[in-house]
């Protein structure tokens, strides 16, 4: 089962850290058409936003309950150049091909098999035009990766942030580290909400994640070991030096 069936609801009340909207609806305008496809668009987030620079974007996600929420969102908006498909970032054709493939907010490093992120990038390839753009993100580990191998087990759990609700409810969301595969360096945590009513418990969902870590000269690597060329990368979204922001970002073309 899908783990984001119970979360999807909470997805878009937690506030997520990085502004990356500009950077996208940057690139977008540079180009001289603007076809877009979007891997992993979840509730629409990235996708609704920068429907109005395109001419026409797509987005592609595995959840039933994240879609339905993308597709309202649209529909409130009045837009009539999105839309979505319910479908396997790894094993896709859609039989179109676009200016610009992204795959925002680290969902990459979510493909916990060598297979699956192989088939990602076949995906990739499959639907971007001899032309046209990739761009993927992930987060750059904090820590050294022998570091992160002797501490990530300890079962710490952080509460992220604290949320008043519509319905009068306080929602806590909390990140616990959970087991980690030391050889290929994957982190299991789990994504916790908790909701209460006058400090009263009355739910908790727990989502278990997967995140894959890489390093920055790796995931250069591993681009273009996929067959790609590096057109361009930043540490961040706000043009920080790759290798040294938060983030890793890199847009390429194929070769």
């Amino acid at each position: 089962m899908d783990p984001r069936k119970n979360t999807a609801r909470f997805y878009d009340t937690v506030i997520h850290p990085i502004n990356d909207l500009p950077f996208y609806i940057k690139r977008i305008k540079s180009l001289k058409s603007k076809n877009v496809l979007e891997l992993g668009c979840g509730t629409g987030r990235v996708l609704v936003p920068l429907a109005k620079y395109c001419k026409k974007i797509v987005g592609i996600d595995y959840s039933q309950e994240m879609l339905e929420i993308c597709k309202e969102k649209i529909k409130n908006e009045g837009l009539t150049n999105a839309t979505t498909i319910q479908g396997d970032i790894s094993n896709l054709n859609l039989g179109e091909l676009f200016d610009l493939v992204i795959a925002p907010y680290r969902v990459l490093q979510a493909l916990e098999t060598e297979n699956e992120v192989q088939a990602f990038f076949e995906t990739i390839s499959l639907h971007l035009k001899s032309s046209g753009r990739g761009i993927l993100n992930i987060f750059k580990p904090k820590k050294s990766a022998e570091e992160l191998r002797s501490s990530w087990h300890q079962p710490d759990e952080i509460i992220n942030q604290e949320i008043n609700m519509k319905d009068g409810s306080r929602l806590v969301y909390a990140f616990r580290q959970h087991k980690i595969n030391k050889e290929k360096l994957i982190l299991y945590p789990d994504m916790i909400y908790r909701r209460y009513f006058n400090n009263v418990l009355v739910e908790e969902v727990i989502h278990p994640i997967i995140m894959r870590c890489y390093y920055p000269d790796e995931f250069k690597r591993l681009i273009t070991n996929m067959g790609f060329s590096i057109t361009g990368s930043w540490g961040g979204y706000n043009n920080e030096e790759y290798g040294v922001g938060p983030e890793l970002v890199i847009e390429f073309k194929k070769k």
